[in-house]
């Protein structure tokens, strides 16, 4: 089975854990904030129009995301290749242990102090009673909600 979504912040952990079949690969696609810029110029459609810049998202989305699974930054990569790497480097990095998991829970997931500290907060990334099931007419972190 594949899942695809947009899942973030410590939700990311939240998502993954209840999933109790082994293997289980995680890959995360995180290509450059320049690539995300780009790639928006040439979309129709808009991705980040929820009040907050690519440049929060991103901020955010590295600082709170638990690195768990396997990260690959696909900026200068094709659709054939990103596959191609995920198929080479998934058995020996992609596969999440429960130990993983769960020290991902533990993880302090705030945004240090800096111009974007308030990033992550203001994408409901760091409140820990916000969770998809929880909302109420769409979720912050731009996941289903169950």
């Amino acid at each position: 089975m594949v899942v695809q979504d947009v899942v973030v912040g410590p939700v990311l952990a939240e998502q993954v854990a209840p999933i109790a079949s082994r293997p289980l690969y995680l890959v995360v696609l995180a290509p450059s904030l320049a690539m995300v810029a780009r790639r928006k110029a040439a979309r129709p459609k808009t991705g980040y129009d929820d009040g907050w810049s690519i440049e929060e998202f991103d901020a955010g989305f590295r600082a709170t995301t638990p690195r768990i699974g396997l990260w690959i930054d696909s900026s200068v990569q094709t659709p054939e290749e990103t596959v191609e790497e995920i198929f080479r480097r998934a058995r020996s990095e992609a596969a999440v242990l429960r130990a993983n998991v769960a020290s991902a829970h533990q993880t302090d997931t705030t945004v240090a102090a800096g111009p974007l500290s308030g990033a992550a907060e203001s994408l409901g990334l760091c409140d820990p009673a916000v969770s998809p099931g929880d909302c109420e007419g769409g979720c912050p972190l731009a996941v289903e909600c169950r």
